[in-house]
């Protein structure tokens, strides 16, 4: 799997494969860039950065670590290896001058500290690497030169490329401007962002208004913080929603980015998923017997879901509601009990609670065992 976007971070599967019996599966992936992957396994992820031309042999499970992959054979030079070797380093490295670094003592050293350390770890013409350095050690950069803002941000924003498919940019990118949009409409003069989005749902007037801040110079940073900032405005109650969309649709129909296309699409998507009318997203879940059960399966039917968990006493008391309303309504509705967190008593219990024909429509995450 892998993320189509870092602003919702909706995904899509790149291949599937069975494990076989004994434990092994094979995947190939078309990719024409490095690639921040995940393996999902049941309800398991393994997060992994693939490689186009890159073949991996793997082994992963609770023997090797929580969420963990070894990749045998890795050369310290793999990117994989670089990454982890990284983190490690700089976990430590922080956690040694945490106190220096909050305080602000030593802070020319400190950041002579992590300079020669950042450097360290990077490597001629490994772009991705690179970036995932820098901008991992951007915000703590940031505290170390909280006096000097404009030589900060023409390091890390002006200078460089906007980066939407790589994840510490956008890490990044979403910590240092937090809210920005619902920030200015609450700053002075900010009336005016609320009556661009509610009054005349204006693109062009949004990115003009945001043109203001000099650091927003590149167009394609401001039209990403600009749809970074819908989407965190959306639920909002002085925010029009129905305005927010029109104006997504806008930028999808008038940007001159490439990517800001899909993303505008991608985010009005992710907000309107659950608006009346909309349709159902699509689950595969397994049952009590380990069976698996899709959405899809009871076509035809009104399907009422119903959430619950073991622990939950009013969940318990709505499945023996449930019971009733089966028992009226018959072949006519699909009730489906998706249980969030069951352990195996709370299942049992709720089963036994219910006692009706649907009790095999009590659904379990998928990879969960009963």
């Amino acid at each position: 799997m892998v993320y189509d976007d870092y602003i919702t971070y909706s995904y899509r599967q790149l291949n599937a494969a069975i494990i076989d019996e004994n434990g092994s599966f094979k995947l190939k992936c078309n990719i024409n860039q490095i690639t921040d992957a995940f393996l999902r396994i049941e309800n398991t992820n393994y997060r992994i950065f693939l490689v186009p031309g890159m073949v991996y042999e793997l082994r992963l499970g609770p023997a090797f670590g929580e969420n963990k992959i070894v990749i045998v054979g890795s050369a310290d030079d793999e990117l994989n290896a670089s990454i982890a070797k990284f983190d490690s380093g700089f976990a430590l490295l922080t956690s040694r001058y945490y106190q220096d670094i909050i305080t602000g003592v030593n802070r020319k050293f400190i950041d002579s500290v992590f300079t020669g350390f950042t450097s360290s770890h990077k490597k001629p013409a490994n772009a991705f690497l690179n970036s995932y350095v820098d901008y991992n050690t951007a915000l703590l950069k940031q505290i170390i030169q909280k006096n000097n803002k404009t030589s900060f941000e023409n390091e890390y924003i002006k200078s460089r490329a906007v980066l939407e498919s790589h994840p510490s940019y956008m890490n990044f990118i979403n910590q240092y401007f937090p809210k920005y949009l619902y920030l200015q409409s609450i700053a002075p003069e900010g009336e005016k962002i609320v009556e661009l989005i509610n009054n005349k749902k204006s693109y062009e007037g949004l990115m003009s208004f945001l043109a203001g801040n000099e650091t927003l110079a590149n167009d394609t940073l401001r039209e990403l913080l600009l749809l970074m900032g819908l989407y965190e405005v959306y639920g909002i109650k002085d925010f029009r929603k129905d305005m927010i969309v029109d104006i997504l649709d806008s930028i999808a129909l008038k940007t001159q980015i490439p990517n800001h296309k899909k993303l505008a699409n991608n985010i009005k998507r992710s907000l309107t998923a659950f608006n009346a009318g909309a349709k159902a997203p699509e689950f595969i879940l397994l049952d009590q017997s380990g069976n698996r059960v899709a959405l899809k399966d009871f076509e035809g039917k009104y399907v009422y879901l119903n959430f619950w968990a073991g622990w939950c006493l009013s969940c318990l008391q709505d499945l023996k509601r449930i019971s009733d309303l089966a028992d009226k309504y018959g072949e006519k509705v699909a009730f489906v009990n998706i249980c969030t967190a069951c352990s195996e008593r709370g299942l049992l219990s709720a089963a036994e609670t219910s006692r009706t024909d649907t009790d095999k429509n009590n659904l379990l995450p998928a990879g969960s065992r009963a």
